[in-house]
């Protein structure tokens, strides 16, 4: 759902990539078992790393298949699944019901509206399933909605707002694990909203929407700027993330906390320096 919880491939091993990618055909299939063919839109890499979080440290039995499906017909996709990659799936299916949703108030998107109207009964499943994180869901968007509306909307402020949706779907359980998995759940979650807004800002600052980067848009530095803020975020993240008594894994994750994280950011900027480059030689 967010697109930046992923892992940098260059770096996997043959065994790691191949545990990542049956995470991921697991929870596609547990998203089509579970809520159906439309639900498989929404899947994404994000909540995959969830999955290989929780499996870590819950150390829950997984069962193991060979499967085809319409992307892959040809070859069988090993699958790995667990009770968590059906509480991905889950989580997927809510966030993905509020996302369009938050489309539809924002941009009057059509498609947006029609696709949370598809999705109302499963959400409503899954809010059945899980009032707490539902509930605490709903409230940390409406309250992020109200902060970017403000006059004096403040980037921390919203960010924690986020933050706090991502701490409630962290932390399947009221355990002893709880207060940890919702800190790193809240440090991800302000890293991915600025991560969002550093993307999103020209968009953001022609359309005139609320962005806590828009007052460095255009500045010379305004990448270096963005990414100063960045790594403090993430930086809270990392050491959240240390706390968790992960080993099954702990590789392949600690590559998309430290590495593929930072994918896309630097793959957008590759291609902005490559069209100064371009324009340059063209003056």
């Amino acid at each position: 759902m967010f697109g930046y919880v992923t892992a940098n491939k260059k770096e996997l091993t043959p065994e790691q990539e191949a545990r990542y990618r049956a995470a991921y055909c697991g929870l596609c299939a547990a998203l089509k078992r579970r809520h159906g063919n439309f639900a498989r839109f929404a899947l994404n890499y994000d909540f995959a790393f969830l999955t290989l979080l929780l499996d870590s440290l819950y150390e829950p039995e997984r069962e193991v298949c060979r499967a085809r499906c319409a992307m892959h017909p040809v070859c069988a996709r090993r699958h790995e699944t667990s009770e968590f990659t059906n509480y991905a799936a889950d989580m997927t299916v809510a966030l993905a019901y509020h996302k369009r949703l938050d489309d539809w108030r924002d941009e009057k998107k059509p498609g947006a509206r029609i696709g949370a109207a598809l999705l109302q009964k499963r959400y409503d499943e899954v809010a059945r399933a899980y009032p707490g994180q539902c509930a605490a869901m709903e409230a940390s968007l409406a309250r992020l909605f109200e902060i970017e509306r403000s006059d004096n909307a403040a980037a921390d402020e919203a960010a924690t707002a986020f933050g706090a949706v991502t701490a409630a779907l962290f932390a399947p359980r009221k355990d002893v694990w709880e207060e940890k998995l919702r800190a790193f759940g809240m440090a991800l979650g302000r890293f991915l909203y600025m991560m969002d807004a550093w993307d999103d800002c020209k968009k953001d600052v022609r359309r005139g929407n609320f962005n806590p980067l828009a007052g460095d848009f255009g500045a010379p530095d305004f990448d270096l700027r963005a990414k100063a803020i960045l790594d403090a975020l993430m930086r809270e993240c990392a050491a959240a993330f240390e706390k968790l008594p992960l080993v099954e894994d702990i590789q392949l994750m600690r590559n998309v906390v430290y590495s593929g994280i930072w994918t896309r950011f630097e793959l957008k900027r590759a291609r902005g320096r490559r069209r100064e480059h371009a324009d340059h030689r063209s003056v």
